[in-house]
């Protein structure tokens, strides 16, 4: 064994590893063995599992873009020692730097055959200028040893075709052979999943069921569904002698809010999606902010920029997509009308879609305007929501009385200090 541009050795832990790891990240990634020396000889570590935990928490700690996508540590045997192997792979977020130098010659790092180097102020300029962004979805996976029992489930019931030649062309490959991120994400082992829960309240006071999902994000979707579709009660209207069957929450806008988050998230952060019912919304939250460029007016009038364009294209395959960019308009269309309309939120790394219950309509105003009220200022004694929408208190009152027989306010406190909210 010898070091070369993409192999490195470490007789023991230094803060090296941490020079050693951006480089590989910011050249064409390698892999790191702590416990033998520079010659090749195994001299070995004590506590390998130990090693291990600290050597990942420094290269987290100390490395900005995130690193936990791009690589594995883990304790292995050589020669009949104990070494730690660090397999890094090579960045889709370049450059990457020391977190305590920040963007600069002095914090980026580079291989230059089998030494990690400072980059020049030039070649850091290039870097950040002209390195075409590898999309993750595309960059070749940490995890090779990949099967899709799941995912072909899912294309057998819909009667199209998985085999090696459609893999290819689905993206799951780079030029290579490796597979790739999207191979990963619709893998038995993909290990990022997604978190359900119900909440008694809007305040989270008490978790009433919860569940959770991993695996091929295919197979996510349809454990996601069923989850919500066991909570999402059924309201009958009658008319005459007919009647009709809805849904708590339109079918159509969960399908569609859960399909932008898993095909819309960004999988280079480590964490999961959330399901939740919180009251009487339910909210779903995936991580990563809007594309560049695209702001929230763009998404309501139908612009997409998909982050994972490949895995969208098997989702379309799937008919699970109909075109990209009808999602968020869908979902609005089924809130034509009603009084509560869906609430989108978006940070630099999450982006959250409310759903309302839609199983209350009214056409009085006074109704409309005391739900405003408490939407607009939270818990209120009756007198405050009097003044504020300018109504009597024998109006004031009925209107509180149907809203809390409808579920959908409560009262807090006793007596005079007797509050109203939103459930």
């Amino acid at each position: 064994m010898l070091e070369d541009e993409t192999t490195e050795f470490k007789a023991e832990y230094s803060d090296s590893i941490v020079r050693s790891a951006v480089a590989f990240l910011n050249t064409r990634g390698g892999v790191i063995y702590v416990g033998i020396a520079d010659d090749g000889t195994v001299c070995g570590v004590d506590d390998p599992d130990g090693l291990t935990r600290k050597i990942v928490q420094e290269l987290t700690d100390n490395i900005r873009p995130d690193v936990m996508r791009f690589m594995r540590a883990g304790p292995e045997e050589i020669d009949g020692k104990a070494v730690v192997k660090i397999v890094i792979m090579e960045g889709t977020e370049k450059p990457f730097y020391l977190r305590k130098l920040g963007i600069c010659s002095k914090g980026v790092y580079v291989r230059r055959g089998p030494a990690s180097v400072q980059i020049s102020d030039s070649a850091l300029m290039k870097m950040i200028r002209d390195e075409a962004p590898l999309r993750y979805e595309s960059a070749a996976s940490i995890y090779q040893d990949l099967t899709f029992n799941q995912t072909a489930s899912v294309f057998e019931e819909y009667n199209v075709a998985f085999g090696e030649p459609q893999k290819k062309t689905l993206g799951f490959f780079t030029d290579s052979g490796e597979y790739t991120n999207l191979a990963f994400v619709l893998s038995d082992q993909n290990d990022q999943g997604t978190k359900m829960a119900a909440y008694d309240s809007r305040f989270k006071e008490e978790i009433v069921l919860k569940d959770e999902t991993y695996g091929s994000v295919l197979k996510q979707l349809n454990d996601i569904l069923n989850y919500v579709r066991s909570l999402n009660r059924i309201t009958t209207k009658i008319t005459g002698l007919a009647h009709e069957d809805t849904r708590m929450y339109p079918e159509m806008a969960v399908r569609e809010a859960v399909v932008n988050a898993l095909v819309h998230r960004d999988y280079s952060i480590d964490g999961p999606i959330l399901v939740s019912f919180i009251g009487r919304n339910l909210t779903v939250t995936s991580l990563g902010g809007l594309p560049l460029r695209i702001g929230m007016d763009d998404l309501l009038m139908g612009i997409s920029s998909p982050r994972n364009p490949k895995l969208a294209g098997v989702f379309q395959r799937l008919g699970f997509i109909e075109a990209h960019g009808t999602g968020i308009p869908r979902i609005m269309t089924c809130y034509k009308d009603q009084i509560f309309q869906p609430r989108i939120d978006c940070t630099d790394n999450t982006f959250r879609i409310t759903l309302p219950p839609s199983d209350f309509r009214t056409s009085n105003p006074a109704v409309r305007e005391v739900m405003a009220y408490l939407a607009r200022n939270g818990p209120s004694a009756r007198d405050e929501i009097e003044n504020g929408i300018g109504a009597s208190r024998s109006k004031t009152t009925n209107v509180l009385n149907l809203l809390i027989s409808s579920g959908i306010v409560e009262t807090v406190g006793e007596g005079r200090s007797t509050k109203y909210r939103l459930v």
